[in-house]
């Protein structure tokens, strides 16, 4: 690989390990459980002066139904 792609790759690391994400590879939670988790996630980042963007959840055919 050229040196300038991997300072490329070097630079997308950097910049990528800055960014507020968060993932949650918890298997098998309930619609309610993501409703719980999103609306601490959103609370978190309010207090931090930040706000949630968006949520993306992979896999939609292992989510539970709420009981």
């Amino acid at each position: 690989m050229p040196e300038s792609d991997v300072n490329m790759v070097i630079d997308s690391a950097r910049r990528l390990s800055d960014l507020p994400l968060y993932i949650d590879d918890t298997s098998s939670l309930s619609v309610g459980e993501v409703s719980a988790r999103t609306r601490s996630l959103a609370e978190r980042a309010q207090r931090e002066g930040r706000r949630l963007g968006f949520i993306v959840i992979d896999y939609l055919k292992y989510l539970k139904a709420s009981s």
